[in-house]
């Protein structure tokens, strides 16, 4: 079953009349995991925690055992930076985005902007309930009234600047410290206010001086005892700010966060690119505290329960499991604790035909697989030999699902005949490491595979041998590449590259020659779609037209302009007898149509999001899956019809 994704720009789908849709619901599925960028406790209720995400919040109930989506509202492309709660109204909440500071008033059920854009930081004041400040690329703000109005803060500061950072002194109502560049001269450093913000004057002296303060904490058991950290490195005062000293923090990459343990003077830790690190002496010396976290990720955010020694970890990898951990014995050791939390990207998915139950996904580059129809989920390490892979395409093959290929992202191959108990490495297509490459089983004969990638390539033996194939493609960098499901020897392509430029093409003898298919197409097509009992009918998109042929591409015509004036990239067709045809709208729902004219949408969206991949159901074409960018797999299953209930 092949993946697809139908982008249509930012505006949302506006049909001619109005629409019903399709009844059924939407579920989602994870898996757990994913970058997280910040965690924070409710003031007073240490069973409410905040976590933060690419496109939002995700809010836990109960210590963090699960968690549950707390972010409509929120602008879903926008990175989420973090989060604040109101220390006297703790439904009151505040998070920066990059689009701007948003507050909700409902425990972050719903969200507002609050017109305070491009921001990097929001700190409600620990003491003063509706005191807020927001570190933007305008500069530092300050609102006295929960976000309603908003003050630029100037005094002591450069006319120009933007503020990355804002922190209070636990110890005092009134100290509080910003990291801040001029962008006349990108000059910058640490500021501090003693006035509550009114007045400001630097204090980052002559080691800190024009470096960018990432991340800062005061000792709360000394308030003027702070740490500083920069891209790479730590920085301690013991003078509030007067003079700086490096700690004993050597080379861990990115450093993202330091936190001094709120009832522990002299314990600090530093979440790094490297994992998590903690000194138990001022910073003198550091030890890695990381047994449990996934290995050599980085460790974003930290957060301490204020009534026990249980500890939060944020990781923030882009390109493994991530998400939430927990710690009770200060760090020593970490227990995953993300069920419910879902931000892992899905680029690929594909359904066992023998046993839909089982399913396969590429979330994050980590291969998983699930055998209970996506309830649970679990990691899959195809090279126990070389540790953890990336991967970034998993097929099935459709005579026999226990029959699994994976591809890593240098183009090689990892593959199973038995279900995924035990792996062998496969060829190498030669394709190259192409984000869009694609690879497609015969869907008649087990052992033939093809890639197609930068050219394309054809395996007889289950992919352990490769051929490239020449002609037409050879030069050709694919978007996409069909196999037509009643005739497996006629394959169609599309892509562009080389001298040729964007073109479709089509071979009716399984890839040893090939034609162009052309007429009545502008360019090329973004994606493709097969009828699947008529090997001539091709479905084909762009530029927000559907194309349609019917002699096998030796002419095209527009079929729907559904999605005129929007960026459409892919098109996908149900392999059930109907023909149902499917497209993930940007932003928006997946929708549904039976003649290519009217489009209904499935349900009701549980979020406006993006949509990286879909599949139908092999055996049950009422079913069908959607990956997207950020919040995992989500599965839709349809009712109201004869064919469904």
């Amino acid at each position: 079953m092949r993946n697809f994704l139908l982008f249509i720009g930012l505006a949302l789908l506006v049909p001619a009349a109005p629409l019903l849709g399709v009844d059924g619901q939407w579920r989602f599925l994870g898996p757990d995991g994913g970058p997280v960028y910040d965690v924070a406790f409710q003031p007073g209720n240490p069973q409410v925690v905040y976590a933060t995400v690419w496109g939002g919040v995700f809010k836990s109930r109960d210590g963090g055992a699960t968690w549950a989506w707390s972010g409509t509202g929120l602008l879903q492309l926008s990175q989420t930076f973090n989060v604040a709660v109101d220390p006297v109204r703790p439904e009151t909440v505040y998070v920066a985005q990059a689009a701007g500071v948003y507050k909700s008033v409902d425990g972050g059920s719903t969200w507002k902007y609050t017109r305070r854009p491009s921001a990097y930081g929001v700190a409600a004041h620990p003491r003063i309930s509706g005191r807020v400040f927001a570190a933007t690329e305008y500069g530092l703000f300050r609102s006295s009234d929960s976000g309603a109005t908003w003050s630029l803060l100037s005094q002591g500061l450069p006319a120009s600047y933007r503020a990355t950072l804002i922190v209070f002194d636990p110890s005092s109502e009134r100290r509080l410290y910003a990291s801040i560049q001029d962008t006349n001269t990108d000059q910058g450093g640490l500021f501090q206010s003693t006035d509550g913000g009114v007045t400001w004057r630097p204090i980052h002296g002559r080691r800190l001086r024009d470096q960018r303060v990432v991340t800062l904490a005061v000792d709360s058991q000394s308030p003027r005892t702070l740490y500083a950290g920069t891209s790479n490195a730590v920085f301690k005062s013991t003078d509030g700010g007067a003079t700086w000293r490096a700690t004993g923090l050597g080379p861990v990459g990115f450093l993202w966060t330091v936190k001094v343990h709120p009832r522990l003077s002299g314990v600090v830790y530093a979440g790094t690119a490297a994992g998590l690190f903690r000194s138990q002496d001022g910073g003198a010396t550091w030890t890695p505290v990381s047994r449990g976290l996934p290995a050599g990720e980085g460790v974003a955010a930290l957060a301490f329960s204020p009534s026990s020694q249980t500890i939060y970890a944020g990781v923030a990898t882009l390109f493994e499991q991530g998400g939430v951990f927990k710690s009770v014995d200060r760090g020593r050791s970490w227990t995953f604790s993300g069920r419910g939390l879902s931000a892992v990207s899905v680029e690929s998915i594909a359904v066992d035909p023998d046993n839909p139950d089982t399913l396969w996904i590429i979330g994050n580059t980590v291969p998983f697989r699930s055998t209970d129809r996506g309830r649970t989920w679990a990691r899959v390490r195809p090279d126990p030999g070389a540790g953890d892979v990336r991967a970034k395409r998993v097929a099935v093959n459709p005579i026999d699902g226990s029959n699994v290929v994976i591809m890593l992202p240098d183009g090689a191959l990892r593959r199973t005949r038995d279900a995924g108990r035990t792996w062998e490495a496969a060829g190498n297509p030669g394709v190259g490491p192409f984000g869009n490459a694609t690879l497609v089983f015969d869907p008649k004969t087990p052992s033939t595979l093809y890639a197609a990638g930068i050219g394309i390539a054809k395996s007889t033996d289950g992919g352990i041998t490769w051929t490239t194939l020449s002609g037409e493609p050879s030069d050709m960098v694919f978007f996409d590449l069909e196999i037509a499901p009643s005739s497996p020897l006629t394959l169609y392509g599309t892509g562009g590259g080389g001298s040729a430029g964007p073109r479709v093409v089509r071979s009716t003898d399984g890839g040893a020659t090939w034609s162009r298919s052309q007429q009545g197409l502008p360019s090329n097509l973004f994606d493709l779609a097969v009828d699947p009992l008529v090997s001539t009918t091709v479905y084909g998109v762009r530029d927000g037209s559907v194309y349609k042929t019917i002699d096998g591409g030796a002419t095209w015509s527009v079929f729907s302009d559904a999605f005129r004036d929007r960026t459409a990239q892919h098109l996908a067709i149900s392999p059930s007898p109907s023909g149902l045809l499917y497209a993930g709208v940007w932003v928006d729902n997946v929708y549904e149509s039976q003649d290519g004219g009217a489009w209904e949408p499935l349900g009701k969206s549980p979020w406006e999001m993006l949509y990286l991949s879909l599949a139908v159901d092999p055996k049950d074409p009422c079913r069908i899956y959607a990956g997207t960018s950020g919040w995992g797999l989500l599965a839709f299953t349809k009712s109201g019809t004869a064919e469904c209930d």
